[in-house]
């Protein structure tokens, strides 16, 4: 479906349409990739989180157990609200750092 949607006529191996096709993920800014258990996706992003921290790069990687893609915007609220706390946290050392 996202082929056929987000990414149609993109090229897939473009790393501006896929970071993991960076070649080397350890430059990008701290990460913090956050996926659903029950995510099709989360192996891809496991594995992305994974290559970044072996190519020194620095990540936070979080599977919410039971969730699926979309975790965010749905019940349990309990889920939603420790991401996007997660999130908020993430963006407020981003920010303090990138002020200095």
């Amino acid at each position: 479906m996202i082929r056929e949607t987000y990414l149609l006529g993109a090229d897939l191996a473009d790393p501006v349409v896929s970071p993991a096709k960076y070649g080397k993920p350890g430059v990008f800014p701290p990460l913090l990739i956050l996926t659903g258990g029950l995510d099709t996706l989360r192996h891809d992003m496991r594995a992305f989180a994974e290559r970044v921290g072996a190519d020194g790069g620095e990540v936070t990687y979080h599977e919410f157990a039971g969730a699926d893609h979309g975790f965010t915007h749905c019940k349990p609220v309990e889920t939603a609200r420790t991401a996007i706390t997660m999130i908020g946290d993430h963006l407020r050392v981003a920010y303090a750092v990138a002020r200095r």
